[in-house]
């Protein structure tokens, strides 16, 4: 008795797998994320990251050069033409015989 009942049972499911596996559906069901131009988003913004910090190390580098000639510049050529011009306005004053403010 034991045989025709499990004969019972699994008729149901074996019917429902068939027509889970055997219809086109399951044939032609899209897997996985959705795609834009062949990548899925997320490949899309690991690309869009990677240009901008690849964007963001060239100016970072190309900006060091600039700031170390500004440097430069200033203390050879900017600072001594200012001190030359405080020193020449201190000795006007000295010379007119005016007190000198700070």
């Amino acid at each position: 008795m034991a045989s025709p009942l499990k004969a019972l049972l699994a008729l149901p499911t074996q019917l429902t797998r068939q027509r889970l596996f055997h219809g086109s559906a399951i044939q032609h069901a899209r897997r996985g994320p959705k795609r834009y131009f062949g990548y899925t988003r997320a490949q899309l913004l690991d690309g869009v990251m990677l240009t901008n910090s690849n964007i963001c190390l060239l100016i970072s580098l190309s900006s060091i050069p600039f700031f170390i000639y500004l440097t430069s510049h200033y203390v050879t050529a900017v600072k001594p033409e200012t001190d030359k011009r405080v020193q020449a306005a201190k000795e006007d004053l000295l010379s007119e015989g005016k007190p000198l403010t700070a």
